[in-house]
């Protein structure tokens, strides 16, 4: 589990932490998507700790729908690689100024979408 303040990700997102899609995905109009970046880093964080080991966080794209809150998460390259075949649920919450994201993985059949792969 991750929890992060929406404040610290109002500014250029880093590359090194968020791929193009993302970045594209968060960008409007030359304003950047706090809570959107805020949301995508908790999910790549809370996975890293379920994983128990680092990993290129680029290698997770995380999708998070306005609106909706509905969170989508693709896999890419040696982290796809590693968790093919197995599921990934994602939760994510959110308040007025933070946002919580839980990734639990099994091999087990799954709540909702997000098989690994």
């Amino acid at each position: 589990m991750d929890t992060e303040r929406i404040d610290r990700f109002g500014r250029e997102p880093l590359e090194g932490v968020f791929g193009p899609e993302e970045r594209r995905r968060a960008s409007c109009d030359g304003e950047w998507d706090a809570v959107r970046l805020c949301a995508g880093f908790c999910v790549k964080e809370a996975l890293w700790k379920a994983l128990e080991e680092p990993y290129d966080l680029r290698e997770c794209e995380v999708n998070i729908e306005p609106g909706t809150g509905r969170t989508a998460v693709r896999l890419h390259g040696d982290l796809a690689d590693r968790l093919r075949g197995m599921v990934l649920e994602v939760h994510v919450w959110q308040d007025s100024q933070e946002v919580r994201a839980a990734v639990l993985i099994h091999d087990g059949p799954s709540s909702r979408e997000g098989e690994a792969g």
